[in-house]
């Protein structure tokens, strides 16, 4: 049996926002890597401006939560219709590490 991916996102916190972000999303690469990954959004109608990959939901989340404020009942399901988050090619290609 195919699991339908899990994909979540949650706001940055004012407080920890910086270069724009205000979005994370958390999706889990089950087909390709068996990971995590953590986008960072301006918007969730635009490419993402970072992400990383995490090789647990913990660490992910962890990273979430210091760098980014997120707590771990931050994070909601995201809507499988978003038109935005349904696959991998809303990945910005040119991805860059915020200081």
């Amino acid at each position: 049996m195919n699991n339908p991916a899990i994909k979540l996102t949650a706001a940055v916190p004012a407080s920890f926002q910086k270069q724009g972000i205000v979005w994370l999303v958390l999706e889990h690469d089950a087909q390709d890597t068996g990971g995590w990954c953590l986008y960072g959004h301006i918007s969730l109608a635009m490419p993402c401006e970072f992400d990383g990959w995490y090789e647990t939901r913990e660490q992910a989340e962890s990273a979430a939560l210091h760098q980014w404020g997120v707590g771990k009942d931050a994070w909601t399901n995201t809507p499988p219709s978003h038109p935005v988050l349904l696959s991998k090619p809303w990945r910005n290609a040119s991805v860059r590490t915020l200081a």
